[in-house]
């Protein structure tokens, strides 16, 4: 009868195996170039809707009255009001003659006020921002979609390095995912990335609007400063709906600037989380159960493969059930239970199977050589 084998842990490998785990060090860098990560256009319909309130906005811009003061010569003096009288009372040296008997006085000089409209006001120089802020994002996303590939394509780049207690391991590991061409997945893509430039060549068209229009440009000439956060509160901005719309343009664009300063980057790149770097330490482990057991004496290579794998079930029904819980999903023991019941049923069904194939094809060979017996005798 032969010798069952026992599930029991080798200590000595172990204890290896703890201080592989305890002393492991690992980098890891991971960036996508992936075509479903660059059709993220979520921005462009907030980008369409936003672009008619502005557009409305620098049309009927709303103004503001300012009263200007100057003093000029009493020739080019058009109207004289009360205001101007009044400064030349509190201003003697801008008189020049002066009847004593009629009183009349003769100024050389006098006090002016001229009253306009303007469109540099907080509320408009907010817009004039806002466009400058949306000229800069259009130009990065242009640059992206003239740069997108029709491919899927992904690199992982994975180091790490520990010690058993008796000796020192090394990993480098660099992989490579290319998405095989398909005919009509690149010309729908390509379809799809035609009508999103279509739709940026539009939003291209607004802006270059805005840009001639007389709303900038006296912006632009009386060097009007750009608004910068945070952005006050006024009545109009917070009221009026044209601003409103605005606004959401606005703060998506802020927090977009502040994602990439906190994390600058091309493409999706990731150095890993917890989750995602431990199966890859996992990896790094079950590489080495393979190093440490390649022996020229096969028996002592199957022993201890043997004694890795109770190890590493015990390990990786570790890892699964974390990883499990950590994505939010919870299994009963019982349901725990039935679905290691299951792949071991699963995998003696192979063993039988093959067996039994083995079975039979040599009970064929042998029919046919005993047939070919007979005949022969």
């Amino acid at each position: 009868m032969a010798k069952k084998n026992t599930l029991e842990n080798d200590k000595i490998l172990g204890k290896k195996v703890q201080n592989f785990h305890q002393n492991t060090t690992s980098e890891m860098y991971f960036q996508s170039t992936l075509a479903s990560d660059a059709m993220a256009f979520d921005w462009l319909d907030l980008v369409e809707q936003t672009c008619p309130y502005i557009d409305l906005i620098i049309r009927e811009p709303k103004l503001a009255l300012v009263k200007e003061q100057d003093v000029v010569s009493i020739e080019k003096a058009k109207i004289i009001g009360v205001s101007s009288v009044k400064n030349l009372m509190t201003h003697t040296h801008y008189i020049e003659k002066l009847d004593p008997k009629t009183g009349d006085i003769q100024p050389k000089k006098i006090m002016i006020e001229r009253s306009e409209d303007t469109v540099n006001t907080y509320e408009n120089r907010y817009i004039y921002t806002l466009i400058n802020n949306l000229s800069i994002f259009m130009t990065k996303k242009e640059m992206l979609l003239e740069n997108i590939e029709t491919s899927n394509t992904a690199v992982l780049e994975y180091k790490a390095q520990t010690n058993t207690g008796k000796e020192k391991v090394k990993v480098e590991l660099k992989m490579t995912s290319e998405e095989l061409p398909q005919d009509e997945a690149g010309k729908d893509f390509k379809k799809e990335i035609d009508e999103i430039k279509s739709r940026v060549k539009e939003i291209r068209k607004f802006i270059s609007t805005w840009q001639g229009s007389t709303f900038v440009k006296t912006l632009v000439k009386e060097k009007a400063p750009p608004v910068r956060g945070p952005i006050r509160k006024t009545n109009i901005i917070l009221m009026n709906p044209y601003f409103q719309n605005a606004s959401k343009l606005w703060n998506y664009l802020a927090k977009v600037t502040d994602e990439e300063n906190a994390t600058p980057k091309e493409g999706a790149e990731s150095n890993g989380d917890n989750i995602v770097r431990g199966i890859l330490n996992d990896a790094f482990l079950m590489d080495y159960y393979v190093i440490d057991s390649i022996s020229n004496k096969k028996r002592e290579q199957k022993d201890k493969l043997k004694k890795y794998a109770i190890i590493m079930f015990n390990q990786q029904i570790q890892r699964a059930i974390d990883m499990l819980i950590k994505n939010g999903i919870e299994l009963t023991d019982d349901e725990l239970k039935q679905l290691i019941a299951n792949n071991i049923k699963e995998e003696k069904s192979k063993i039988n199977i093959g067996v039994k194939d083995i079975k039979d094809k040599f009970k064929s060979s042998m029919d046919e050589f005993l047939e070919k017996a007979k005949e022969s005798l």
